[in-house]
């Protein structure tokens, strides 16, 4: 009688869960498990029922106790590796997934799963046969697709992700986020107009989708109609006023079109409603990336008013930092740490707060702790070296930033069909300056007095571009079979002959142009092709590319270690992780580069 009693608890705590009523499910649940450990099938939904309520750390003691029982089980398996993966025990949960497909050949969330965390880890070869097998039991699941699309993207295989997309789309018309990620692979490519007329066709289907009007806006100001893309913004923002999103954008437009009164939007709409905090992070963060710091640290202290949230008192904590009160500047960041204890940006804030003020232990401890939880991260590096750099401790800032090994200059191979680099030049550039579309640089990046262009510029299918990409990719291979062997190293650990370019953008710098000193967080090595170069180089410094100046506050200012001259037709390569910026040229002669990101693939 006993186990019909536990048959039928276990049938009201599976519809309980299935009815998404979770704790009075675990309640039943964990009666049962108390009175049957050896029942697989009981610590299962226990598990699943833990994960539902949040209670992660259980449902992976129960999802243990299950696989012990029944370690055979597919659907077990499938379940407790999705959990593993998210406490980054990604290694097991992918032998769990290949032991699911092994046990049940045809299991599509197994094969599903099992990709998505391989193209997380970018090991793409991978993640594509498991797709394409999983397609091959669902052929329109649009997550699936989706994925495929992306992981072809990613690897390169543009033409596979647009034929993909391309027939998907046609087949399923409904599914808008396979009608945006078509549209994004068109756009990275260039074919601007066809992206238009496909976006022209979804919007149709779908006359109220926000995220395609957003796209087709986008599109039309990268095909230089800058005009009716900030009309289509502002009649959007009419529909949508407190969308962040169409803010963001009409923003970005109006300061790349020379606009002085770009911003002002933000101000309106918050004076007239500044309960909508949501708006408040975005126009601080415009205001400093253009530098108008008083005004963003006016606007800080509406925020802070209105609520003292963590996001409002690292602005402030920021701001007193860069007015170089520090000390100040630390107690904003102290109430803000003590809501987000995990977030980096305040702990990193806090360091470079401790650094200005001298508490220099403090300092170094953050930022080591900061390596060991964000080891990808190249900020945390960059900041390191700052420090080290600062303290005076040479041996520990050498080690880290080799110049002598790990800042190399390589000249170009011309591709085939051209009699010079120089030839190969004139045709790039014919290629590249019309992409220089805008007035003023981006609001998110380093350069002054100067342009640069959208998207990832290896995606691009014009054969110069295309060239270029397999020369660089050819000197970049040299670059890496030269460096040291040292797995302690946080540049040369991640040493590997294959990679992927991660971005890929030009700049144009006018006279008086530059680069902000400044790294790149997501990268493992960068890299800047010259193009062509002002005269004005020939003055020594002027136009130099410069490594080893931090920018964080001008309590903490220092020089440069080495600065090295561009000439036409070569590629400086370094590491994402170290500093660097450009001096200033004279002259009416324009700087064009072709700069790039590229990441180690296992």
């Amino acid at each position: 009688m006993k186990q019909l009693d536990s048959a039928q608890l276990m049938q009201q705590a599976l519809g309980l869960y299935q009815s998404q009523q979770y704790q009075q499910s675990i309640r039943l649940l964990q009666l049962l498990a108390s009175r049957h450990k050896e029942h697989a099938q009981v610590w299962h939904l226990k598990a699943l029922t833990e994960r539902k309520l949040g209670q992660e750390l259980d449902a992976l003691a129960s999802f243990e106790h299950a696989f012990k029982l029944q370690p055979d089980n597919p659907e077990l398996l499938n379940n407790f590796a999705n959990l593993l993966k998210r406490h980054k025990q990604e290694a097991r949960a992918i032998s769990l997934f290949h032991r699911a497909i092994e046990l049940q050949p045809q299991y599509f969330d197994a094969y599903y799963n099992a990709a998505l965390l391989l193209q997380k880890q970018l090991r793409l070869r991978e993640a594509i046969p498991l797709l394409q097998k999983a397609l091959s039991f669902k052929p329109k699941h649009p997550d699936a697709i989706l994925a495929l699309a992306q992981a072809f993207e990613k690897s390169g295989r543009v033409n596979d992700a647009e034929v993909l997309l391309e027939a998907t789309v046609a087949e399923q018309p409904g599914q808008l986020k396979l009608w945006l990620m078509y549209s994004s692979i068109l756009r990275h490519q260039g074919k601007y107009q066809y992206a238009l007329e496909q976006l022209a066709q979804a919007m149709a289907r779908n006359p109220a989708d926000l995220s395609l009007k957003r796209e087709y806006a986008t599109i039309l100001y990268l095909t230089g109609d800058t005009k009716a893309a900030i009309m289509q913004v502002k009649y959007l923002l009419q529909q949508f006023p407190t969308d962040a999103s169409l803010h963001h954008l009409l923003s970005d437009f109006s300061w790349l079109t020379g606009d002085d009164d770009c911003f002002s939007h933000y101000e309106q709409l918050l004076v007239q409603q500044p309960q909508l905090l949501h708006l408040y992070g975005p126009y601080i963060q415009k205001l400093i990336k253009a530098n108008a710091l008083v005004k963003a640290e006016q606007i800080t202290d509406l925020y802070l008013a209105q609520k003292q949230t963590a996001e409002a008192l690292v602005y402030k904590g920021f701001l007193r930092r860069s007015a170089g009160d520090a000390g100040h500047a630390l107690s904003f960041l102290s109430a803000a740490f003590q809501q987000q204890p995990t977030d980096s940006e305040i702990r990193n804030e806090m360091a470079l707060c401790y650094l200005s003020l001298e508490e220099n232990e403090h300092a170094l401890l953050q930022f080591k702790a900061l390596i060991k939880d964000f080891p990808l991260n190249q900020a945390w590096y960059a900041h390191y070296a700052a420090a080290l750099k600062h303290l005076g401790q040479s041996t520990a800032y050498r080690h880290l930033y080799n110049y002598d090994s790990f800042v190399q200059v390589r000249a170009v191979e011309p591709p085939a069909g051209y009699a010079s680099i120089q030839q190969f030049n004139q045709s790039l550039a014919s290629v590249i300056t019309p992409l220089h579309q805008t007035q003023r640089h981006p609001l998110d990046q380093s350069l002054r007095h100067g342009t640069q262009t959208d998207d990832h510029l290896f995606l691009r299918q014009e054969e110069p571009i295309q060239q270029l990409e397999q020369q660089i990719r050819q000197q970049v291979l040299l670059y890496i079979q030269s460096l040291p062997q040292d797995n302690s190293h946080p540049f040369l650990c991640r040493k590997s002959d294959r990679f992927l370019f991660t971005g890929a953008w030009s700049v144009r710098l006018n006279q008086s142009g530059f680069h902000k000193n400044h790294y790149h967080s997501e990268g493992w090595i960068s890299g800047c092709y010259y193009v062509d170069i002002p005269p004005a180089v020939e003055e020594k410094g002027q136009g130099w590319i410069k490594f080893g100046q931090a920018e964080l506050t001008e309590q903490l200012a220092m020089q440069p270690d080495i600065l090295v001259k561009p000439q036409a037709g070569t590629v400086v390569l370094f590491p994402s992780m170290m500093w660097h910026g450009t001096e200033p040229f004279a002259g009416q002669h324009y700087r064009l580069t072709v700069a790039f990101d590229l990441i180690p693939l296992d």
